[in-house]
């Protein structure tokens, strides 16, 4: 994982998800600071890049997605964030608590992208188009 400054510089390396390639990664802040990512192996990783990204994410949930985590879309409420997943399901998340998510939406394909639009969230899916919430 590279986090990039100026489109040149690199300002933060990390092995983010040791056993597969990262899919997604977002920033959860206006800061810069907080860093979410997804992968193949179903894990959804929060990073805080004040630290040493070395030792590891801040939290981690390696058990809700039974699928590879697609997409991670910052909410315009504070400390809330969406993700995506294989396993055809839309998941909200509080920041501080990511044990549990705090919504679950059953769609019927995996989830390629997930766009806020006003009060709509447009849900993109693998084999049935666009959703919206």
């Amino acid at each position: 994982m590279f986090v990039v400054q100026d489109s040149e510089t690199i300002e933060t390396e990390f092995l983010a998800h040791p056993q597969t390639e990262v899919w997604t990664v977002s920033f959860l802040e206006d800061i810069g600071n907080i860093l979410g990512t997804g992968a193949d192996d179903a894990i959804l990783a929060i990073w805080d890049l004040r630290t040493d990204p070395s030792l590891g994410p801040a939290a981690s949930n390696k058990r809700t997605h039974s699928m590879g985590v697609t997409c991670i879309q910052q909410s315009p409420k504070p400390d809330l964030f969406w993700t995506g997943s294989y396993d055809e399901t839309l998941r909200l998340w509080d920041l501080r608590m990511i044990q549990t998510p705090i919504y679950e939406h059953k769609v019927r394909g995996g989830i390629w992208r997930i766009n806020p639009f006003e009060n709509l969230l447009g849900i993109a899916q693998c084999y049935f188009g666009f959703e919206y919430l």
